[in-house]
């Protein structure tokens, strides 16, 4: 598969855009391991518009295998999903090993095989801890903003909050508060347990989602409802598992 960067209305791309590009293409090339869909080339063509290829992955959203294990359809089950995030667990072990920090860990970015395969996808929000200069954000921020729909990422220019709302963590939503480590990793994985045993993402509580501004504020305000609360019958060791994951501190 071929990664290209998008221009503007002229075919050119901004600088900005340029240079996140090429840093995702080589961040992700530094981590080789078999949750991480390998980067093979990075060229520009005969028009000198840059390109990564990378392997073509097939397979579904984590979010789709979700929806399937709540409705019980299409072989999906609490079991198979855990299985899952066992393997997502495995990949930013190794990544954190690598000092890099996904940052946008959610079920939109995880795709599932048919046999087995589970990839991280999009490393460009990671943060690289060794490069204290090396910041996504700030190119993000001067290119454009992106849009508050339920469930997108939200960025803001106070503070430059990064991430999407229902799987951010507290230091994610409220910078100056609280530095971005490996920990805010492992509340983004406590989220996705959370998605596995109530069926819904955190601070959503009935079948619409909220906008993402909105999730926001109630994130930066406190903690969603317990996990037991939204679904008596999750296995308390589970249960007490995303508790840990999800901690504020």
């Amino acid at each position: 598969a071929m990664k290209v960067v998008l221009g503007n209305e002229s075919g050119d791309a901004p600088p900005q855009r340029l240079r996140r590009f090429l840093r995702e293409a080589r961040v992700t090339a530094q981590l080789a391991h078999p949750g991480i869909v390998p980067v093979h080339e990075l060229n520009s063509d005969a028009d000198g518009r840059f390109y990564f290829t990378m392997d073509r992955v097939h397979g579904r959203e984590l979010k789709d295998c979700i929806r399937f294990a709540r409705d019980g359809t299409d072989g999906w089950d609490r079991t198979r999903l855990l299985e899952v995030l066992l393997k997502v667990c495995d990949t930013l072990e190794y990544a954190h090993s690598r000092g890099i920090i996904h940052r946008d860990v959610k079920p939109a970015n995880i795709m599932v095989g048919r046999f087995g395969e589970v990839y991280v996808m999009d490393w460009g929000l990671a943060r690289i801890l060794a490069d204290v200069d090396d910041e996504p954000i700030v190119d993000i921020l001067s290119d454009s903003l992106s849009s508050s729909l339920s469930g997108s990422t939200v960025i803001t220019r106070d503070s430059a909050v990064v991430g999407t709302p229902s799987y951010m963590s507290p230091e994610q939503a409220n910078p100056e508060e609280g530095e971005i480590g490996p920990w805010t990793d492992v509340y983004a994985i406590g989220t996705l347990l959370y998605e596995m045993l109530t069926g819904r993402p955190p601070y959503r509580t009935g079948d619409a989602p909220l906008p993402g501004h909105r999730v926001l504020r109630l994130l930066q305000k406190g903690g969603p409802s317990d996990v037991q609360e939204m679904d008596p019958e999750a296995p308390d060791d589970l249960a007490e598992i995303c508790r840990q994951a999800m901690q504020r501190n």
